[in-house]
C-alpha cells in the first residue's frame, strides 16, 4: 500500500483508525494500529467516565483522562498517535488544548464544524489538524474560515458519507441515496482540496461504509484463523456466511484484531480506511 503525508507526517501504512467512544478507541488500540504504521486514534468521547476515581470535576476527570491515555499510548509505540475530538462535546475545548499541549500527532473533528480548531495552536505546536466533513460545502467553509482568521489550512481532510454512523446531518431518505454515497462526495471534497493546491497539498481520506461481520476461532499453535464473513445486520436477504480458513500476515493479524474489536461500530462505518 502506498504511503501519504499528512503534513510532514509520513502514514506507511495508509489505515486510520476511528475514534470510538466511549470507551473503544483507546490507548491499547490505538498504540496496536500505530505500530503497524497507521494512525492509531483515542476517542475523547466519554473519558471521563472512564476514570471515576480520579479527583476533580467530571471535565477535570476526561482532561486526566485524556491525558493518560496519550502518555500510555506514547508508551507502548513511537508510530504516529491522534485523538478525535467532536465539536458537539461540552469539553471540546479542553480536550482540544489538552491534546494539543500533550504534543499529540493529529487532531481529527467533526459532529459539527471545527471552525476556531487552529485558534489552539501554538507558535510550538507540531500538531496537524484535520477536519471531518460529510459534504464539499463543509469542507469550503472550513478551509475558507480557517484561512481567512488563522492563516492556516487543514493538513488533511476526512470525509464521512451516511454510512458512516451518527453526527453527519444526513436524513433518513439520503442513506441509500446515491447522490449523497461516499463515492460521490469524494470527488467533490477532492476538488475543492485541489483549489488550495498553490497554497497546501491536503490529501483527502475516505471514511465509513463497512459492511462485513466478522467472527473467528484463534488456535494458538500456527495461528489458524477461521473467519466468517457476513452480510450486515439489517439485510433482508438472507444472511449466508463464507468460511475461509488461512494464516494471517503480522498487518493481517492487526486488521482482524482491529475489526474483531470493533465489530459493532463497523457496521455503522466508523473505520477510517484509505
Amino acid at each position: 500500500m502506498k504511503s501519504f503525508f499528512i503534513g510532514n507526517i509520513e502514514i506507511k501504512t495508509p489505515v486510520i483508525q476511528g475514534g470510538m467512544g466511549v470507551g473503544i478507541s483507546l490507548s491499547g488500540l490505538a498504540s496496536a494500529v500505530a505500530n503497524e504504521g497507521g494512525v492509531g486514534v483515542i476517542s475523547c468521547a466519554g473519558l471521563g467516565l472512564l476514570y471515576p476515581k480520579g479527583k476533580g470535576t467530571y471535565p477535570e476527570k476526561c482532561i486526566n483522562g485524556l491525558k493518560e491515555e496519550i502518555r500510555k499510548a506514547r508508551a507502548k509505540t513511537k508510530g504516529i498517535i491522534g485523538v478525535n475530538v467532536m465539536v458537539a462535546l461540552s469539553n471540546y475545548a479542553d480536550m482540544v488544548r489538552t491534546a494539543i499541549e500533550e504534543k499529540i500527532d493529529v487532531v481529527f473533528s467533526g459532529a459539527g464544524l471545527p471552525l476556531d480548531l487552529p485558534s489552539y495552536l501554538t507558535p510550538e505546536s507540531t500538531t496537524k489538524l484535520v477536519p471531518i466533513v460529510s459534504s464539499s460545502r463543509a469542507a469550503k467553509i472550513i478551509c475558507d474560515k480557517w484561512q481567512k482568521n488563522y492563516n492556516y489550512l487543514p493538513d488533511a481532510i476526512v470525509v464521512e458519507g451516511p454510512k458512516a454512523g451518527g453526527h453527519l446531518g444526513f436524513k433518513k431518505e439520503q442513506l441509500q441515496d446515491q447522490h449523497y454515497a461516499l463515492e460521490a462526495l469524494i470527488p467533490e471534497v477532492v476538488m475543492i482540496a485541489s483549489s488550495y493546491k498553490e497554497q497546501k497539498q491536503i490529501p483527502v481520506i475516505a471514511a465509513g461504509g463497512k459492511i462485513l461481520h466478522i467472527l473467528w476461532n484463534w488456535e494458538l499453535q500456527g495461528y489458524k484463523w477461521e473467519v466468517y464473513l457476513l452480510p450486515p445486520r439489517n439485510v433482508t436477504r438472507p444472511r449466508r456466511s463464507r468460511k475461509y480458513i488461512f494464516t494471517p500476515s503480522p498487518k493481517m493479524f492487526l486488521l482482524l484484531k482491529v475489526l474483531w474489536e470493533c465489530q459493532d461500530e463497523l457496521l455503522t462505518g466508523n473505520l477510517f480506511t484509505m
